[in-house]
C-alpha cells in the first residue's frame, strides 16, 4: 500500500534565543535581519507560508527605499522586475501636479514591490545573516518570569505538540490584531478618529508609469505600479458610505 509522507514544520535549533520575533513580514523580517547582522541569535515565527502574498498597496516611500539600498537589497529588487518609480502625480479634482523624484546613487527612485517579492527577499537576507525562521507555525501564547517580564513564546505547528521557547526579548511584529499586544495587554497610545474603507485590485499598466494619488470630495484613489506589469489600484471611501453602498457587492464597488 502506498504511504503518504507528512511534512512537519522545521524544529528550532535551540531552546533559548537572544530575541524571538512574532511575525515575518516587512517589519519582522527586517528586524531579524538587523539583529542577526549585529550578532544576536534570532528566531522569527510566522503563521503564513514562506513567500505568501498579503494585502498591501506595496508603495514604499523614500526612507524605506533608502534603507533597502543601505541593506544591499534595492538592486536585487530591481533585478527581480520591480519597476523604478521616477515621478509622483497628485490629482486634486481636475488639478494635476507632477513631481519628479530627485535621484541619487543610493536612491534612483521609489519602488512598490509585490509582497511575494519583498517579504521573501527580506527573509532570505536575514537567513543569510544566520537568523532562523519558522513558517506555517502559530504562536499560541507568551509566558513571563516571576517579575512579569515576557520571556518566551509557546508555538503550535500542525502535527506537533506545543513547544516553549525562551528569549531575552520577545518582539511583536504581528500587525493588525496583534496577539503579542493582546497577551501583554499593551497600552493604546494613539487611536484614529477617521475611518475609511479601501477596495483593492490590479490592472495592467504601461512601463514607466509613476505613482498617482487622486483626491476628490468623499473619495480617494491611487495607482501604484508593481511587479509583472501590473498596478495596484486602490479606491478609498468613508466606512459609512462603503457599508451603505458597497459592502455586499465588492465587484460593483470596484467598478463604481
Amino acid at each position: 500500500m502506498p504511504t503518504t509522507a507528512i511534512s512537519l514544520p522545521p524544529t528550532p535549533k535551540r531552546a533559548h534565543y537572544d530575541a524571538i520575533i512574532v511575525g515575518a513580514r516587512c517589519a519582522g523580517a527586517s528586524t531579524a535581519l538587523l539583529l542577526a547582522r549585529a550578532g544576536l541569535t534570532v528566531l522569527t515565527i510566522e503563521r503564513r507560508p514562506y513567500g505568501s502574498d498579503t494585502l498591501s498597496t506595496h508603495a514604499l516611500m523614500r526612507p524605506a527605499v533608502l534603507q533597502l539600498s543601505r541593506w544591499g537589497l534595492l538592486k536585487p529588487l530591481l533585478r527581480a522586475g520591480t519597476p523604478l518609480i521616477e515621478t509622483t502625480t497628485f490629482h486634486y479634482g481636475d488639478e494635476e501636479i507632477t513631481i519628479p523624484l530627485n535621484a541619487g546613487p543610493d536612491l534612483p527612485g521609489l519602488i512598490a514591490p509585490r509582497r511575494t517579492v519583498l517579504d521573501r527577499m527580506l527573509v532570505d537576507a536575514a537567513r543569510k545573516a544566520r537568523a532562523e525562521f519558522l513558517h506555517d507555525v502559530a504562536v499560541g501564547d507568551l509566558f513571563a518570569d516571576t517579575r512579569g517580564r515576557v520571556r518566551g513564546v509557546e508555538i503550535r505547528g500542525a502535527g506537533r505538540a506545543a513547544l516553549r521557547l525562551s528569549a531575552d526579548i520577545v518582539i511583536g511584529a504581528d500587525g493588525i490584531g496583534s496577539l503579542v499586544a493582546k497577551c501583554c495587554d499593551a497600552q493604546v497610545l494613539r487611536r484614529g478618529t477617521v475611518s475609511a474603507a479601501h477596495v483593492y485590485g490590479y490592472a495592467p499598466v504601461e512601463p514607466g508609469a509613476g505613482y498617482h494619488w487622486y483626491f476628490r470630495d468623499g473619495i480617494a484613489g491611487s495607482l501604484i505600479p508593481t511587479n509583472a506589469g501590473l498596478a495596484c489600484i486602490v479606491a478609498s471611501v468613508p466606512t459609512k458610505l462603503f457599508d451603505e453602498r458597497f459592502r455586499l457587492d465588492h465587484f460593483r464597488a470596484r467598478m463604481e
